[in-house]
């Protein structure tokens, strides 16, 4: 259950219904206690954080990390890590490398060194990150040691970072040149001087940059490619990643077993399929369209339909989209946009929250959900008439929190 996001106060409730004992919440603490040591051992948090890293690893081809710990304190001072996905994204886009920290940035506080590039659309695109004990000369230098298998040619250095000014010599050690900008990595590309520098850079790139921008990314192995080239790759990824889905979707249906029971005891109007046979909701799967289709002015991708299995469904849009189908049945309904609940400002939640009109007057009943964490969905339903509102936990979180929500976007 703890695994799962329940809270120690729902594990005690939860207790006292199954066994009838009057079980203390000193005791569920304890026994929570019990279990992180028995997990932990005796490791230090450097053999732990080197589990997680070889997991990380061993999870897909092509992941790698690093690990510096102090001999003497045992204490670990840069992790370094880079997943299969940022070393295709550097050998896509290797021309402009940024280095920037998140100093003052997080609400944790952690130390952070992020090596990203910018993309054809000029968006950054992270390829390393190294998580660091402190923002020193050292620590990034290691940092960029881990980096030195790739050959960087122009690199951009935020001055927010403590170690910015020792950066260029250790970038020209790893065997490029560096460009210091007054800014992170959303401002520096605006704030860049010192042209003879970028002129320069450019001669050295392997494709003329300046000729309407024919080519837009390198590969080693396959050389320099065109727009066009890239927008049909992109096209060619996304249907393979589709009938991808599709497969996996028909071998869901294939394997899963609903209880009838289950089934028959579902109300209106989810109740009009579950007779269906397995082979005519493969056929339904196989006929479905899968582009962009518009429900209500919202789009919303046939494909992304595929991942109404499993556990995959429990995002954003696939609950909008559910009760989007919900609202077709029932007019009377309005539905509260899902995206509200992580937003800071009270006008920025009252205005997310707004986005679908659920409160107009028109609209007796409104349902919504919240994403509290994770996996962990909330989902609540208001009867503006009695001015009454139900709601159902599966995880028996803190009802005063979702309570509190709900009436930031409207009155009780």
């Amino acid at each position: 259950m703890r695994q799962s996001g329940s809270s120690a106060k729902g594990i005690l409730e939860y207790l006292r219904k199954r066994t009838g004992k009057k079980t203390a919440l000193r005791d569920i603490h304890n026994i929570l206690q019990a279990i992180r040591s028995e997990r932990r051992g005796d490791t230090t948090d450097a053999t732990r954080t080197e589990y997680v890293l070889r997991e990380f690893v061993s999870r897909e081809k092509g992941n790698s990390a690093t690990i510096f710990v102090d001999s003497d304190t045992q204490q670990a001072h840069v992790v370094v890590f880079q997943s299969a996905r940022m070393k295709r994204l550097f050998q896509a886009f290797p021309e402009v490398v940024l280095v920037d920290t998140t100093h003052g940035t997080n609400a944790n506080q952690y130390k952070l060194f992020s090596f990203a590039v910018t993309d054809f659309f000029g968006r950054g695109q992270y390829v390393q990150h190294a998580l660091v004990l402190a923002e020193t000369k050292d620590n990034l230098r290691l940092a960029i040691e881990c980096f030195q298998r790739y050959s960087t040619i122009v690199v951009y250095v935020s001055r927010d970072c403590v170690a910015g000014a020792s950066s260029r010599s250790a970038f020209n050690r790893a065997g490029g040149s560096s460009i210091v900008a007054s800014g992170g990595i959303h401002a520096c590309c605006d704030k860049l001087a010192r042209h003879g520098e970028i002129d320069e850079a450019k001669r050295s790139i392997p494709y003329d940059v300046d000729e309407s921008g024919v080519y837009v990314a390198y590969w080693k192995e396959f050389g320099c490619i065109s727009h066009d080239q890239l927008i049909l790759m992109e096209r060619i990824i996304a249907v393979k990643n589709t009938l991808r889905d599709v497969g996996s979707t028909l071998d869901w249906i294939e394997d899963v077993n609903w209880k009838e029971g289950g089934l028959t005891a579902i109300g209106g109007p989810f109740n009009d399929e579950h007779m269906l046979s397995k082979a005519e909701r493969k056929g339904a799967v196989m006929s479905m369209p899968l582009c962009t289709k518009y429900l209500n002015t919202e789009a919303t991708s046939g494909a992304s339909l595929l991942v109404y299995r499993q556990d995959m469904w429990l995002n954003s849009t696939c609950m909008i989209t559910a009760m989007m189908y919900m609202q077709r049945a029932y007019e009377c309904v309005g539905i509260v946009n899902p995206a509200f609940y992580h937003s800071k400002s009270s006008v920025d939640k009252i205005r997310l929250a707004s986005a679908f009109r659920p409160f107009d007057s028109t609209k007796r009943r409104v349902i919504g959900v919240l994403n509290v964490a994770g996996l962990h969905w909330v989902v609540y339903y208001i009867d503006r008439d009695a001015h009454v509102c139900y709601t159902f936990d599966p995880l028996q979180g803190k009802v005063s929190k979702m309570t509190s929500a709900i009436r930031e976007i409207i009155e009780p």
